[in-house]
């Protein structure tokens, strides 16, 4: 008995799951794989309210970059990527982001290298690099987790970050409560349904990055 409770107290056996690469907020990528409170909680929007200027990661605009996550439950659900410029606001309800990237059942990329395309008309300058993971394990319910990566970007581009239409994570929040909320999700358990994504539509139309999986339109967009 005694060794069943440590190992059910183990932090890899009540694992969830983060974002490791490239480095988050935390500094390190120790245990940080709870899910958060919730779709309305401030770290949904991300769990480190300050940048961390010890690890800033250096993103090229038009460049591949790449992602790993690890997951000590590989939970079904899809993952996401967003930008924000807003990073000396601390209030972060009040932060303004817009997507870049989908990531559809990204438990199947765990613990891999996952490259995504940085829009060539992302503005020079630093910004946040926000991942999220709805994870579906039981529909209808939904688990919300998240990471923010802070980022310096290179770029040539004459876009402004005020050009880039963008919203907050949480000020309306940008995901339904559940499966039977608003748009709602895909039910895994059942694949003769619908398997959508549920989420916004990449910023400026952008193509690349499995975006037309929520682009306005399609039965998941918010």
């Amino acid at each position: 008995l005694l060794i069943f409770l440590c190992i059910i107290y183990l932090p890899g056996a009540i694992s969830h799951g983060r974002l490791i690469s490239p480095l988050t907020r935390k500094g390190d990528t120790g245990y940080e794989d709870d899910p958060t409170p919730g779709f309305t909680s401030s770290q949904f929007v991300c769990r480190h309210t300050t940048r961390n200027n010890d690890a800033v990661s250096a993103v090229t605009a038009g460049d591949d970059f790449s992602l790993r996550w690890r997951f000590g439950a590989a939970h079904v659900g899809d993952c996401s990527v967003f930008v924000s410029y807003d990073v000396a606001e601390t209030d972060l309800a009040k932060q303004k982001y817009f997507k870049i990237a989908n990531l559809p059942d990204c438990r199947s990329q765990n613990n891999e290298d996952v490259t995504i395309t940085i829009p060539d008309w992302l503005p020079a300058g630093d910004a946040i690099l926000r991942w999220d993971w709805p994870a579906l394990h039981t529909f209808p319910n939904v688990e919300f987790y998240s990471q923010c990566a802070d980022i310096t970007i290179t770029s040539g581009s004459t876009v402004s970050p005020a050009d880039i239409e963008s919203y907050s994570i949480i000020s309306p929040p940008i995901y339904p409560k559940n499966g039977h909320t608003g748009v709602g999700y895909r039910n895994p358990f059942n694949p003769s349904s619908s398997q959508f994504m549920t989420g916004p539509a990449c910023a400026r139309d952008f193509t690349g990055n499995n975006c037309g999986l929520t682009a306005v339109g399609t039965e998941g967009n918010t």
